[in-house]
């Protein structure tokens, strides 16, 4: 989730134009070009047979100089389904988002060393939800509920840098329901199996913030009898 160490990846992770193209690096880096604007090099590291994206190290940078954490990114939609009730794991989040996002996830997988055009397994369905899964050690509170919900009601729709995690006002996990408007924090892996023939891509949730509730200004309780007064 966001703190002040992962400003410089927030701001890197801007929504991208349709059109998206690929400028493929050496060995497990790449850089994601797009229209409109250049996401930095990326840098892909493997762990238990997941490889998990970073910030490529800058020339002048050394290994082991400071400990880095996972590239972040951020993405608004509307949730189409959702399950964040009391589990031990497997939370997760369907989301409705617009082409230009799916353009820009899908870039990002493509610079993958596990990526192949043939048989590869986003995390989409149909042509405009992701998939987003909370991983094994996701925020959950005492009730196995996905405990990392806050109040982004005061994000701009113009891009707003989120607030850092300590600054947030957290909400219960109920309010996050079917057609809310959310933004969400995430990373993003890719993983192969099977000597290769399987393969696809993941979306780790890890972190949801309400823009909208659903339903507003709809009222759901028995409609009220009107009543009749006499003029005394």
């Amino acid at each position: 989730m966001r703190s002040k160490a992962t400003e410089t990846e927030q701001s890197a992770s801007k929504p991208a134009s349709t059109g998206s193209a690929i400028s493929s690096g050496i060995g497990s880096t790449a850089r994601v070009r797009t229209d409109e604007e250049e996401i930095p090099k990326l840098e892909w590291i493997k762990q238990l047979g997941v490889h998990h994206v970073f910030l490529a190290l800058h020339p002048e940078e050394k290994k082991g100089e400071e400990k880095r954490t996972k590239f972040e990114l951020t993405t608004r939609g509307c949730v189409s389904k959702r399950f964040l009730g009391k589990a031990k794991y497997k939370h997760s989040v369907n989301l409705k988002v617009d082409e230009k996002e799916i353009k820009r996830i899908e870039a990002i997988f493509k610079t993958s060393p596990d990526f192949k055009e043939d048989g590869f397994k986003y995390p989409i369905i149909g042509k405009n939800e992701l998939r987003l899964v909370a991983p094994k050690d996701a925020v959950t509170n005492d009730d196995g509920e996905f405990d990392a919900v806050w109040d982004a009601q005061s994000v701009s729709k113009g891009g707003m840098p989120l607030p850092d995690v300590d600054e947030r006002e957290p909400l219960p996990v109920t309010m996050i329901e079917e057609e809310a408007k959310i933004v969400v924090e995430l990373t993003v892996g890719t993983w192969k199996w099977e000597r290769g023939t399987n393969k696809g891509g993941r979306l780790d949730l890890l972190s949801i913030g309400l823009l909208e509730e659903a339903n507003i200004g709809v009222d759901f309780g028995s409609p009220r009898k009107k009543r009749k007064t006499t003029k005394s």
